[in-house]
């Protein structure tokens, strides 16, 4: 997938959020890996007030965390068809959200091949 994000056939969006948690990581060599990808993201979502509310509705009415939240929001507000996350326990408790399909890696390949 990364390859594919590289090669511009899958595009990626960068979020406020993204940022904030990566200055948090305390491992400079995996900070600048993952900051990487934020030159490579064609688009960033900002800190924008529509973007916080709709993630504190999110964090509300599915019983999510805060930043998981605010992951989503941003992806709903940069038109994003997918949500990709490894976080079973976050899909399940969103799987119903209308506005972004929610998916794991393994089912997001299985969709670009053709498989599912």
């Amino acid at each position: 997938m990364q390859g594919k994000i590289r090669d511009g056939n899958i595009s990626l969006v960068w979020s406020f959020i993204l940022d904030f948690e990566n200055n948090a990581n305390p491992y400079d060599n995996q900070k600048e890996s993952i900051a990487e990808w934020k030159q490579i993201s064609c688009e960033n979502v900002i800190a924008e007030i529509a973007v916080l509310e709709r993630a504190r509705d999110i964090a509300t009415i599915y019983q999510v965390k805060p930043k998981d939240a605010i992951h989503i929001a941003s992806a709903i507000f940069a038109h994003c068809d997918y949500f990709v996350t490894t976080d079973r326990l976050l899909l399940k408790k969103v799987s119903s959200l209308r506005e972004i399909r929610t998916i794991n890696p393994i089912d997001f390949i299985q969709i670009l091949e053709g498989k599912l």
